[in-house]
């Protein structure tokens, strides 16, 4: 979803992989070109958020993608306008953690697709962004990143209890410094993969 073509130019495109037939599709493409979105799908449907238009300008949109339809619909932007950020679903609520404008941000809000309202909720500790995250019995937990400067990487792990509205913070950090990753959690594991 986005990122930027064979020409260093931020693009629109949409691909989309079969797994079972191991090819690619094109999508409707975005409604703008972004970079740097974050995405994650419930109930059938891609949100993507935030990013960045060209060449570095922090975006606030919600854009919703329906794969049967394929079209795209605008959301309620979000409050903190960023790129680089993680977003996760639970329990129908849409997350949208940390990121960068022209700083690092600790900005933790909440999206709820019935109501398409956003809501502010307990900043995370350390203001990061190019992190990865993943979700394990209910918490959303918030591993690498930056912390800084493009090169400044952490090995920082901190879990969110959306229940509780609060941050665990004495986890026990990645062996190494790491951004610009992913993560996935499997089996109530978290794996990390990749960076800088």
């Amino acid at each position: 979803i986005g990122g930027f073509d064979e020409s260093s130019q931020v693009t629109d495109i949409v691909e989309v992989y079969n797994i079972t037939n191991n090819t690619w599709t094109k999508a409707a493409p975005l409604p703008e070109p972004l970079h740097h979105t974050a995405a994650a799908s419930y109930n059938d449907k891609i949100y993507v958020v935030g990013g960045y238009t060209a060449p570095w300008s922090p975006s606030n949109k919600l854009f919703i993608y329906d794969p049967v339809e394929n079209k795209w619909q605008e959301g309620k932007p979000m409050p903190t306008a960023r790129g680089a950020l993680n977003v996760n679903f639970i329990n129908g609520t849409l997350y949208a953690i940390g990121g960068s404008s022209d700083r690092p941000l600790n900005s933790n809000e909440a999206y709820d697709p019935s109501s398409d309202a956003w809501a502010s909720k307990a900043s995370m500790p350390t203001a990061r962004h190019h992190a990865g995250s993943a979700i394990v019995n209910g918490n959303i937990f918030v591993i690498g990143g930056r912390i800084s400067g493009s090169l400044e990487s952490i090995s920082i792990n901190e879990a969110y209890d959306p229940e509780q509205d609060k941050w665990i913070t004495n986890l026990e950090p990645m062996p190494s410094k790491r951004s610009g990753i992913a993560a996935t959690s499997i089996d109530g594991s978290i794996y990390v993969l990749g960076g800088e």
